[in-house]
C-alpha cells in the first residue's frame, strides 16, 4: 500500500501508538474561576507530531535519510539498513537479505529522474535500487572509503555523490574529484543542493560553487560572507540558494541577497538539517536544540523533546507530496511534523484532570464545556469561567449540556438532575424537582422541545 495518505495511520494505529501523538502549540490559555480572567494566548500556527519508534517496526532508532519515491513509498536510511514504509508497516533491507549490501548502515538516499532509487553507504560503498532489483554501482578506483553524505542531479541529468571528504563522483560522467574547502574549514560536513532550477551546488566549508557540465564552477560569496562560513544550504522556492553560517541567514538569487537577517536564534549549535517546506517556511535542524522553523514572517518557533519531538537530534528533513514533513532523528525515530487543522483549547488548570464530556456552543459567542467532575466552563472571547456547586450545580459531574433556541443553558448531571441557568445561577426547572437520575443526553428537537436521555 502506498504512503499516499499517511495522515490516516495516526487515527487507524492501536491505542499505545495514538498516545505517541502528541499535541504541540496549546492553542488558548486563560485563567478561571471567581471572576478572576485573563486574556487567552494563541500560538499559531498549530504543528502536531507522529512518531515511529523500534517498537512500531523501524529497525533502528538512528534515522539518516529520508526520500519518496514516484510509487509513493517512503524510503528510510537507518544504522541497520534501508527501510520501505507503507504509513503502517515497515519492510527491512539490509545484509542479511540483500546480497548487494555490503553494509547495512545506509547514510544517503535518491531517486533520480528515472525513478531508480540510490542508497549511499557509510562505508563508501553505492547500491541502486532499479525495477525491484539491487546492484552495486562502481564508485571510481580513487575512492577513500568515506561515507556517501549526499546525492543528488545535476541540471543534465547526472548523479552525483560527495563523501565525508568532500569527493564528489559520477558514474555517467566518469569523474571523481575533491571538492576545494577554505583553510580551517575542512571538518565541515560536505553536501549537494540542487536548486528551483535545477543547478548543482557543492556545499564544502563554505559554498563552493555550481556543478556544470561536469566541472565546477567557484561562486563569488554574496555580500559580506559569515566569519565562521557556511553550515547549510537548501533551495528556495522563489529561486537561488537560503545560506546559513553560525551567524548570518541569507537567500541569495542570482548575485543578490534578498533576506539578510542576523542573530539566529540557535547560536552556536551545529545544523544538520535545512529545508524549505511548501508554504515558504524554513526548517532548520541542529545536533542538540532540536529543530527551528522560521515563519515566512520572519518569526521562529523550535521544536524539542520539552514540546512534541522525539529527539533533539535532527538528522534529516523531508517534505512529501502531501505535505507532511519528515524529520529522521538521532535517537527518537522518525517523526512526522503536520500544521495542525484543529485549535486545542486547553484549561490552565488542565480540567482538573478529568474528562471532557459535553460541548454546546453559545448564541452570544464562545463555548459551555461540561466536565467529569470538574463542572461547568464557560469560553467567551478568550476567558475561561468555571461553575460548580455554589452556583448552584448539584455536583461537579456534567454529563450533557445544551443551549436551546431561546439561549436558555440546560446542564444534566450523574446523579444530580437536570438544571437550568438562570442568571449567573442554576436552578431545578418546575416539575423535575426530587429527580436525581443521571442526565446523558439532550435534545432540542425542530418543535423547539427538550428530550432528554438518562440512564433509567
Amino acid at each position: 500500500m502506498a504512503l499516499m495518505f499517511p495522515w490516516l495511520h495516526c487515527w487507524i494505529r492501536p491505542l499505545a501508538l495514538a498516545r505517541r501523538c502528541l499535541a504541540v502549540a496549546i492553542g488558548i490559555v486563560a485563567i478561571w474561576g471567581g471572576g478572576n480572567r485573563l486574556p487567552a494566548e494563541t500560538n499559531a500556527p498549530l504543528y502536531s507530531f507522529d512518531v515511529w519508534q523500534t517498537e512500531q517496526g523501524l529497525p533502528q532508532n538512528s534515522v539518516t535519510s529520508i526520500v519518496q519515491t514516484r510509487d509513493g513509498y517512503l524510503w528510510l536510511g537507518t544504522y541497520n539498513g534501508l527501510v520501505r514504509f507503507d504509513g503502517v508497516r515497515f519492510k527491512v533491507f539490509d545484509s542479511s537479505n540483500t546480497p548487494e549490501f555490503q553494509g547495512s548502515r545506509i547514510t544517503s538516499l535518491f531517486e533520480d529522474e528515472g525513478g531508480s532509487l540510490w542508497i549511499g553507504h557509510e562505508t563508501g560503498n553505492l547500491t541502486r535500487l532499479r525495477n525491484g532489483n539491487f546492484s552495486q554501482v562502481d564508485s571510481g578506483t580513487n575512492s577513500d572509503g568515506g561515507q556517501i553524505l549526499s546525492i543528488a542531479s545535476d541540471g543534465e541529468g547526472s548523479v552525483w555523490t560527495i563523501n565525508y571528504y568532500g569527493r564528489l563522483f559520477s558514474e555517467r560522467e566518469g569523474k571523481s574529484f575533491i571538492s576545494p574547502v577554505r583553510a580551517g574549514r575542512e571538518d565541515s560536513v560536505p553536501s549537494l543542493v540542487k536548486d528551483k532550477d535545477g543547478k548543482l551546488w557543492v556545499v564544502h566549508g563554505d559554498l563552493t560553487g555550481s556543478l556544470e557540465k561536469g566541472i565546477l564552477v567557484p561562486m563569488q560569496q554574496p555580500g559580506e560572507p559569515d566569519p565562521d562560513g557556511v553550515q547549510r544550504v537548501c533551495a528556495s522556492r522563489n529561486g537561488g540558494l537560503w545560506i546559513v553560517g553560525d551567524t548570518k541567514l541569507r537567500r541569495w538569487n542570482g548575485g543578490k541577497v534578498s533576506v539578510d537577517a542576523e542573530p539566529v536564534p540557535w547560536g552556536q549549535n551545529a545544523l544538520t538539517a535545512m529545508l524549505e517546506t511548501k508554504a515558504g517556511e524554513l526548517l532548520i535542524g541542529t545536533l542538540k536544540a532540536g529543530l527551528f522553523l522560521r515563519s515566512r514572517e520572519g518569526t521562529y518557533q523550535q521544536f524539542t523533546r520539552s514540546n512534541g519531538l522525539s529527539h533533539d537530534w535532527v538528522r534529516c528533513l523531508y517534505q512529501d507530496r502531501e505535505g507532511t514533513i519528515w524529520v529522521g532523528t538521532g535517537g527518537g525515530g522518525l517523526d512526522a511534523l503536520r500544521s495542525r487543522k484543529v485549535t486545542m483549547v486547553k484549561a490552565p488548570d488542565d480540567w482538573l484532570g478529568r474528562a471532557v464530556l459535553s460541548v454546546t456552543p453559545s448564541a452570544a459567542g464562545g463555548l459551555w464545556v461540561g466536565t467529569e467532575g470538574a463542572g461547568l466552563y464557560r469560553l467567551n472571547e478568550g476567558n475561561l469561567t468555571r461553575f460548580e456547586q455554589p452556583n448552584g450545580l448539584p455536583n461537579s459531574f456534567v454529563w450533557s449540556v445544551l443551549e436551546d433556541r431561546q439561549h436558555g443553558l440546560w446542564v444534566g448531571t450523574w446523579g444530580g438532575g437536570l438544571v437550568v441557568r438562570r442568571g449567573e445561577t442554576f436552578q431545578v426547572p418546575a416539575g423535575l424537582e426530587g429527580n436525581t437520575s443521571a442526565m446523558l443526553a439532550m435534545h432540542q428537537d425542530r418543535r423547539g422541545a427538550l428530550w432528554i436521555g438518562t440512564q433509567s
